[in-house]
């Protein structure tokens, strides 16, 4: 009789050995197919480069002589530039901002949203894949103070989207 116990004792140690080596291979099968999470230092470097490349951006100059940033200021609220060749400075400014987003963050592989906006109305939105379920660290936000007594400011934002 103690020969039967002793066999029923090495069957159930036998039973949780190979349960709890299911749950465990089980653990690992999961942590494998699940994609990793982002870490912190990748929201850092999106953020860094979201928010460096919009200072840049408003530095840039336009082929009409003025930097992008003169450029939003006078299409969005000044009007004060005249004619800049032989078209306005918001065709200017929209070619200059396509260019320089296709030419940078395009050929290096990033999805973005740009977007100028002023008084809760976007005047231009410049976008390269980022559908809305995207994953996006939180946008980097630049506003543009305007001149003046009541004075308001145009904002400028560029959220880059996960792949």
């Amino acid at each position: 009789m103690k020969t039967k116990r002793s066999a029923q004792v090495e069957l159930v140690g036998l039973v949780i050995f190979v349960l709890l080596f299911a749950v465990g291979l089980l653990f690992v099968v999961i942590n494998r197919a699940t994609p990793p999470a982002h870490s912190f230092s990748d929201e850092y470097v999106y953020e860094e480069l979201a928010f460096n490349f919009i200072l840049a951006s408003l530095k840039h100059d336009t082929s009409c002589g003025y930097t992008v940033e003169e450029l939003v200021k006078d299409v969005i609220y000044n009007h004060n530039i005249g004619a800049c060749g032989d078209t306005t400075p918001a065709v200017v400014l929209n070619e200059t901002l396509s260019d320089l987003l296709n030419f940078s963050l395009r050929t290096w592989g990033y999805d973005y949203e740009y977007v100028i906006m002023f008084q809760d109305q976007e005047y231009f939105r410049y976008q390269q894949g980022c559908a809305a379920y995207q994953e996006r660290p939180s946008a980097a936000l630049q506003p543009l103070p305007i001149g003046g007594v009541n004075a308001k400011n145009i904002f400028v934002s560029l959220s880059l989207c996960y792949a």
